[in-house]
């Protein structure tokens, strides 16, 4: 070592400067090859398990999950002909493969592992037979029946310490872990190739290493005989240029690595290679401004900023690592960092400025677009809330009065979103947010703060500002819904505003007025925006159905007779007839092939077809004025017995208004023609009702309706 020493000594001389950019670059060298020396070891780890995890795919492709299925796992399968092809695939396995130990394929019951065949002769002492349960099985070992995924184990046990390949064998009917395949290599076997890789790489390390020393000791002797040739001022200055221009250019680092002057223009003196790629000139376009200066490759913008940083690092004798925009030979801009330092004199004057410039557009993009997902909502593209939060703080300063908010609240969400799905309120929310962003200016805000809830900051605006964009943003909305041949998709938004004059009043009381004045707004134009997209989704059904107004006022008539036959009062006469008339709205959100299918419904078209109560029932929550029958429309096709939907309730649990509407519904849609079958007579439908008496309808509401109210109709009094 000592003479290694003094040979690395005398190589570099006495120079101080001159050890330290010896030991430096030789300590990267150093470092370089150790790092090369792991990267092979782990590439070639890598690659080991890569073609074990490909050997073992390939191989549970011969073994089918039906035989491995059809063997007990215990002795009874030493005659069966699947343990015989299991086993012999298993030897083959092992055959193809040298550095494979053993092949065997396990199963697992109540959390314990069993043998089902292995690799090895009958004779020999590691031979498993069936049944055989692995004791030594840890979690890993069980892990693929609970993930069904490939495992790599590392372990220990009475055959030795092994390197195990587990890959699950599925049933391809079922999808299930049927059992695990797996086989072993000695801990040497599964490292071999590693590890004469790895030695390569060593060998060639040390190599690099001495052709380094060699190299040095040759420039050393250069050196030595240009000192005699020359001054010895002269031969340092030399040295420490070169030396300092070879550490930069041979440095492996993308981008571009310079030395230049420090000047108005940066004019360049050393250019590495990498400045074609990221500017799009060559190393020697830029040397002395030859084609042009470094400072104009610089965004214009950035100019005085740069120029101040560098004068900042230069007056406290720091480095400088800063982002800024370029603009290449294309006249694209690309994102870079410049880290750098200043090379000073014995006077500690500035010489020249070393560093290196990388291209960063990538990482800015990803940063822009995190950004973005930051402050934007993910539904309409307009800002959030945590922006518009964000953003009040910096605006509510005198410099922007006056301030005006408006907000904005799109009625009827809910409902359309309960009738008519929530892709269609989606749909809503985003033309209302185009229609907020068309209406901004670009110093303005928009941002959709709630669920269906929209404001906008708008600096520089007064009262009566504000009142007009209010009205511009009324007439966008009516221009839309011009445009639609549906109502119930219509925009309908309430819309209030306020204004912050003075300091005094803080933006968030400010905000509190607009939100005031919105939900005034709110409480004159809810109900009637409410009951035209109620009309809207009632003519949706009638479209959509085969059941038409007319079949409504049949139900209506014939309930209503029911329940003056039962006693009802007034009220609950009134609140039978809004049963009656919306007892299948819930059918807006079924699709159109299931409600008019002519054809025996499938069991997954049924499933969605019985969904239509509950979507009715929520249509009606959502209706202030139906809140009080929605429970009645929900339990619609419930039975007397207690095998209906959508919950199976019974008897008397069933609300009346509904067990009422039910008798005639069935009676009414069995007396018309529908698209699966003819129309009954009054009599064969009567008939179809008592039989279903007791079973599917109330006994009382039956006995009233074709005791007394279709022999009424039929004798005629009314």
């Amino acid at each position: 070592m000592a003479r290694v020493k003094s040979f690395v000594l005398n190589m570099i001389g006495h120079s101080t400067r001159a050890k330290v950019i010896f030991l430096t670059s030789f300590l990267f060298l150093f470092i370089f090859c150790i790092y090369s020396v792991y990267s092979v070891w782990s590439l070639s780890m890598e690659n080991k398990k890569e073609g074990a995890m490909r050997f073992a795919a390939a191989a549970v492709a011969g073994f089918r999950g039906e035989e491995l299925g059809n063997l007990a796992g215990d002795e009874s399968d030493l005659g069966k002909r699947e343990y015989t092809e299991v086993r012999e695939g298993l030897r083959q396995i092992v055959a193809a493969n040298g550095d494979i130990r053993f092949a065997y394929i396990f199963t697992m019951h109540d959390d314990k592992i069993f043998f089902v065949a292995d690799s090895e002769p009958e004779a020999s002492g590691d031979y498993s037979p069936p049944g055989q349960e692995y004791f030594e099985a840890t979690f890993f070992d069980k892990r693929p029946f609970y993930s069904g995924e490939p495992e790599i184990v590392h372990g220990t046990d009475r055959w030795g310490t092994w390197v195990s390949i587990l890959m699950p064998v599925k049933d391809p009917a079922s999808g299930k872990v049927v059992a695990v395949f797996g086989f072993d290599f000695t801990q040497n076997a599964w490292c071999r190739k590693a590890v004469i890789n790895t030695s390569q790489a060593i060998v060639v390390s040390l190599c690099l290493l001495l052709a380094y020393l060699s190299m040095a000791y040759v420039i050393r002797s250069n050196v030595a005989i240009r000192r005699e040739k020359v001054k010895l001022s002269e031969i340092n200055e030399k040295l420490r240029e070169n030396e300092r221009s070879y550490s930069v250019l041979l440095s492996n680092l993308p981008g571009l690595a310079f030395r230049c002057k420090y000047d108005e223009f940066w004019t360049m003196l050393i250019v590495s290679e990498g400045c074609l790629e990221l500017t799009g000139y060559s190393a020697s376009s830029l040397i002395d401004n030859k084609q042009i200066a470094y400072n104009d490759l610089i965004s214009p913008k950035y100019h005085e900023y740069l120029r101040q940083k560098w004068d900042n690092v230069i007056k406290d004798r720091s480095k400088l690592a800063e982002e800024y925009e370029i603009i290449t030979a294309s006249g694209s801009l690309k994102w870079v960092l410049e880290q750098g330092q200043a090379v000073y004199d014995e006077a500690g004057n500035v010489v020249a400025l070393e560093g290196l410039v990388i291209d960063i557009t990538d990482r800015k993009r990803r940063e822009d677009e995190i950004q973005f997902l930051n402050n934007h909502d993910y539904l309409t593209g307009i800002y959030n809330r945590r922006f518009f939060e964000m953003i009040k703080e910096r605006l509510d300063r005198k410099d922007f009065l006056p301030l005006s908010v408006i907000i904005g609240d799109i009625n009827g969400v809910k409902l359309v979103n309960d009738a008519l799905g929530h892709a269609e309120g989606d749909k809503l929310i985003k033309a209302t947010a185009e229609i907020m962003q068309k209406c901004s200016r670009e110093d303005d805000i928009a941002a959709r703060t709630g669920g269906d809830e929209f404001l906008l900051l708008m600096p520089f605006t007064d009262k009566d500002a504000a009142n007009e964009r209010i009205n511009q943003i009324r007439e966008e909305c009516e221009r839309y819904n011009c445009n639609l041949s549906n109502e119930a998709y219509a925009i309908n938004v309430s819309l209030g505003f306020a204004t912050k004059e003075s300091m005094r009043v803080s933006l968030n009381d400010t905000i509190k007025l607009a939100e005031d004045f919105m939900y005034k707004r709110k409480l004159l134009e809810h109900k009637s925006s409410h009951s035209v997209i109620l009309s809207s989704i009632k003519a949706t059904m009638h479209e959509k159905s085969h059941e038409t107004q007319e079949h409504a006022e049949r139900l209506t008539y014939l309930a209503k007779k029911i329940g003056t036959r039962m006693g009802l009062t007034q009220l609950e006469l009134d609140e039978l007839e809004l049963v009656a008339t919306l007892h299948d709205i819930g059918k807006v959100g079924v699709d159109d092939r299931i409600l008019n299918k002519p054809g025996k419904l499938t069991d997954e078209e049924w499933i969605e077809m019985k969904k239509h109560s509950e979507i009715g029932y929520r249509i009606a929550m959502s209706t202030p004025d139906l809140v009080a029958v929605a429970e009645f429309i929900l339990y619609l096709h419930e039975r007397w017995d207690g095998n209906g939907y959508p919950q199976g309730i019974s008897s008397d649990d069933i609300p009346l208004l509904s067990r009422i509407v039910s008798v005639v519904d069935a009676y009414d849609a069995m007396t018309e023609n529908r698209p699966y079958r003819k129309a009954m007579s009054d009599w064969e439908a009567a008939s179809e009702i008592r039989k279903s008496s007791g079973t599917q309808f109330d006994p009382e509401v039956v006995e009233v309706f074709l005791e007394k109210v279709l022999t009424d109709i039929s004798g005629g009094n009314e």
